[in-house]
């Protein structure tokens, strides 16, 4: 059975990946409608790939004869997801599926009342790699300590070489900003921004720049290491510290798994080399286990899967290249059999209100309340 799906954002992961691997998965998916509110660049991205039917926002996009919606948008996805799960589709959505409680609470509403599935775009959990590192990882007999550290450069220096279509007034590139784009409250416009107002809500408290800034940065890219973790190992028990400095550009946690096991995790956005590093490393007392991930716009890039053990009293390590199958086709091709056999996703809505759990109390600690 073939899902008619449409897309409700054409960015450059929806450019880069997700509409490249559904036309490849095309036994699974017909890609019959697309929306964007910038009109030259949907109009751009329609006629590349022959879409039928194109809108400027959500409602023509639920017009159509579709039976999932992809919502591949940035920020909060709380209302566009409950639009589309009221009209009966399925759901994609990439991360984070929310920022509060209170919209998960609706979401999950919705989702009740509507029966369809919801999946989240956490496309690390559906690597061949980590999959097979995670269940090597919990075999550890004696783990104890686990490190995570991301260093993240300038995405765009990763997808310079696509051609990502825009509108023919938008520049092929981009300058390489200072990451993240601060939050600039003192502006009155920001005082009556949902985002903002979703971000204090989030937090839990009002702060200043940097602490909505570290507080974005943890949602919209922390939340994948989070996510990760958390399918290996289960929930933290606690967060013990969580520290950002360079207005959330650098970010340090510590969390505590039982009385044990510590996990530290370092963020580090490094705007310029061009060289992405993401480790996933579980020490136990006799093996160890590293998960290292290329640069999430890297297609067919394999992430590759380091065993370090004693062989005969010699220290050995092996090197596994375990697919070359891409994370986000993965995803795409559990997404068509969730919602052909009505399977619960392993990325469902409650695994992201479990991130948000872990990430709320990150970014609480990390932010200073304001005065």
């Amino acid at each position: 059975m073939k899902v008619r799906v449409g897309l409700l954002g054409c960015g450059a992961v929806a450019q880069i990946m997700h509409l490249p691997f559904l036309r490849e998965l095309d036994t699974l998916f017909d890609i019959v409608a697309v929306a964007d509110a910038h009109e030259e660049t949907l109009d751009a991205v329609a006629s590349h790939y022959g879409i039928p039917v194109r809108s400027r926002d959500l409602d023509g996009l639920l017009d159509a004869a579709v039976d999932a919606v992809m919502i591949l948008t940035p920020g909060s996805h709380a209302e566009a997801a409950i639009a589309a799960m009221r009209s009966g589709r399925h759901v994609f959505v990439e991360k984070p599926l929310a920022y509060t409680p209170r919209e998960i609470d609706a979401i999950e509403t919705a989702a009740t009342a509507a029966g369809t599935v919801l999946q989240v775009g956490y496309m690390k959990r559906y690597d061949p790699a980590y999959r097979r590192g995670a269940e090597l990882a919990r075999s550890l007999a004696d783990l104890r300590f686990v490190q995570i550290t991301t260093l993240h450069p300038t995405s765009e220096l990763f997808w310079s070489h696509i051609p990502i279509r825009r509108g023919r007034h938008e520049s092929p590139t981009r300058s390489y900003a200072p990451y993240p784009r601060a939050i600039r409250v003192g502006d009155p416009s920001m005082h009556t921004s949902t985002e903002l107002n979703l971000l204090r809500e989030f937090i839990g408290f009002a702060t200043d720049d940097a602490g909505y800034a570290t507080a974005k940065v943890i949602l919209t890219s922390l939340c994948h290491d989070v996510n990760a973790l958390r399918g290996v190992l289960g929930e933290p028990t606690d967060v013990l510290a969580c520290d950002a400095t360079h207005d959330g550009g650098c970010i340090h946690t510590l969390f505590a798994f039982g009385s044990n096991l510590r996990c530290a995790y370092s963020f580090l956005y490094l705007p310029e080399p061009r060289d992405y590093r993401e480790e996933l490393a579980f020490y136990g007392g006799n093996a160890r286990v590293r998960i290292v991930f290329p640069s999430p716009f890297l297609r067919n890039m394999p992430t590759e899967l380091f065993v370090s053990r004693t062989d005969d009293g010699a220290a050995a390590e092996t090197r596994l290249i375990v697919s070359y199958e891409e994370a986000f086709k993965e995803e795409l091709r559990a997404f068509h059999h969730n919602v052909t056999t009505g399977t619960r996703p392993e990325t469902d809505l409650a695994d992201a209100r479990a991130d948000l759990v872990v990430m709320s109390r990150m970014a609480r600690l990390a932010a200073t309340p304001a005065r």
